[in-house]
C-alpha cells in the first residue's frame, strides 16, 4: 500500500498547517519521528524548526527557558535572536539530559543524607523524612540553577556582572549552594578520602561537540579551576543587595544544612523555604 503521506492531496497541505501539527506533539521524538515519515514533513521540520521547537520545547523541557539561555550566552547569541535549527535543538537536548543525569547523581548521593530536623509535617509524606528523589519544586530548582551555572561559566566578566544584578537575592542563595563544588575532584569526584555522599554532581566539561560546555571557558587562565572564584562573586552579589535593603550581609543558610539538609545544601530542599523567606524578607538583627 501506497505511504498516505505520498499521496499528492497530502503534499498539498499548508506548510504553515504541518507546522501546527508539529508544534502539537509532546516530545522532540514525536518531532522525528513525525519527520521522518516523508520528505515533506522532512523539509517543515528543517524550515520551520525554530516556530516548532517554540512549541514543543516548552513541553518537552524541564525548565526550558534556562537551557535555551544556556545556548544563547554559550553561542554569543541574544536571546531573541536565537534560531532553533536542527542543531541547536539537538544541543538543548543533549544539556537536558546532563541535567538529568546530574539529578540522579544528586539522589543518589545526597539525598539519602538529608536531615529534616525541624518539623516537616506538612512538607513531606510521611512527614520528618524527605523523599527518596527531589520533589518537583526541588527539581525545578536544582534544573534553575544548574542551567544558570552554566551561564554564570561562560559569561564575559561584564556580561556576568550585569547578568548577577538582574537575578533576584532568593536565586542567587540557590546559586550559591550550586556553586559549592571547590571540595569536588576534578575527575568527578576522585579523591580517595572523600566519602561517596559528599562527591557533588559535576559540571561537563567535555568537548564542544559533544553539547556540552566548552573545556576553555570552564578553566582560568592560570590553569586553575574558576569555579571558586565565581562562588565568591556570587557572595558578593548578595551581600550588595542585602546591604541595600538590610544594611547589613546577607546571611548564610546553609549552614542549617548541616542539622536539618545535606552537606551545604539547604536552601534547595522544601523544607528550607521557610528559614529562606524569613531571611530574605524579616531579618532579625
Amino acid at each position: 500500500m501506497a505511504n498516505q503521506a505520498s499521496k499528492p492531496g497530502f503534499q498539498s497541505i499548508p506548510a504553515e498547517l504541518l507546522t501546527q501539527i508539529f508544534g502539537e506533539l509532546s516530545t522532540f521524538n514525536d518531532v522525528a519521528n513525525l519527520a521522518a515519515t516523508c520528505r515533506k514533513f522532512r523539509e517543515t521540520w528543517n524550515s520551520n524548526s525554530t516556530p516548532i521547537y517554540l512549541q514543543v520545547g516548552p513541553r518537552a523541557i524541564p525548565c526550558e527557558e534556562y537551557g535555551r539561555q544556556f545556548l544563547a550566552d554559550l553561542t554569543i547569541t541574544p536571546l531573541k535572536d536565537l534560531t532553533m535549527s536542527k542543531d541547536a535543538t539537538i544541543k538543548i537536548l543533549k544539556n537536558a539530559k546532563v541535567v538529568r543525569d546530574a539529578i540522579g547523581e544528586f539522589e543518589s548521593n545526597i539525598v539519602p543524607h538529608v536531615q529534616c530536623g525541624r518539623d516537616t509535617s506538612e512538607t513531606y509524606s510521611p512527614p520528618n523524612q524527605h523523599p527518596p528523589q527531589l520533589t518537583n519544586d526541588e527539581r525545578c530548582r536544582f534544573t534553575r540553577a544548574y542551567y544558570q551555572m552554566w551561564s554564570f561559566l561562560v559569561l564575559t566578566p561584564s556580561s556576568l556582572q550585569d547578568r548577577m544584578q538582574v537575578t533576584s537575592l532568593q536565586q542567587l542563595y540557590y546559586l550559591l549552594e550550586m556553586a559549592d563544588f571547590e571540595n569536588f575532584g576534578v575527575e568527578r569526584g576522585t579523591w580517595p578520602n572523600m566519602a561517596p555522599w559528599l562527591r557533588y554532581p559535576w559540571y561537563p566539561g567535555a568537548d564542544f561537540d559533544d553539547g556540552s560546555v566548552l573545556a576553555s571557558h570552564l578553566w582560568a587562565q592560570d590553569g586553575g579551576f574558576n569555579l571558586h572564584e565565581l562562588k565568591m562573586s556570587i557572595q558578593r552579589e548578595m551581600d550588595r543587595k542585602y546591604q541595600a535593603l538590610y544594611r547589613k550581609n546577607a546571611p548564610i543558610v546553609f549552614s542549617e544544612g548541616w542539622e536539618n539538609g545535606a552537606r551545604n545544601f539547604y536552601a534547595l530542599w522544601d523544607h528550607g523555604q521557610e528559614v529562606l523567606d524569613r531571611v530574605l524578607n524579616n531579618p532579625v538583627g
